[in-house]
């Protein structure tokens, strides 16, 4: 599935069935070869980015880590 947002924000935690879960990780080739998005803002519970998570995102140019 790919984004066609411009924007993207990983938030420092999620919220499933009523409980709040931590966002610590970005998955490998999680958004590989999009060509939409410009920035992303990683919340402050990323830990980890796997391998080539970005990769292939040409119009990305802002990484901005909370």
């Amino acid at each position: 599935m790919v984004s066609h947002k411009r924007a993207i924000k990983i938030p420092d935690c999620i919220k499933y069935k009523g409980k709040k879960y931590p966002v610590t990780k970005i998955s490998k080739g999680a958004f590989r070869g999009n060509k939409f998005i410009r920035s992303v803002t990683i919340g402050k519970n990323v830990h980890m980015i796997g391998e080539e998570a970005f990769k292939n995102c040409r119009n990305l140019k802002k990484i901005i880590m909370q």
